[in-house]
C-alpha cells in the first residue's frame, strides 16, 4: 500500500466511555477488522481526566492490558 493510499483507508473505531464521562478510543484500518477482534486498552487510561493529566495518584498505573472489544450492534 502506498502512503498516499494509506492517509486515505477507513478505519473503524473502537470507544468506550470513561469515568469522567469522556469518550475515548482507537481506531484501525477497516481492512484489518474481523468480527470478534479487540484492541489493546491500557489502564492507564482511565486514569486520564477530562485536562488530559494523568491523575495522580494512580491506581490503574501503567502495566497490565485490556481489550475493547465491539458489542455487535
Amino acid at each position: 500500500m502506498s502512503k498516499e493510499s494509506a492517509l486515505h483507508e477507513p478505519l473503524v473505531t473502537f470507544v468506550t466511555t470513561d469515568y469522567a464521562g469522556i469518550t475515548r478510543g482507537r481506531a484501525m484500518p477497516a481492512s484489518d477488522y474481523k468480527p470478534g477482534k479487540t484492541l489493546g486498552w491500557v489502564p492507564a487510561n482511565m486514569s486520564l481526566t477530562p485536562f488530559g493529566q494523568i491523575a495522580d495518584p494512580n491506581p490503574w498505573g501503567s502495566a497490565g492490558d485490556l481489550r475493547l472489544m465491539p458489542d455487535g450492534r
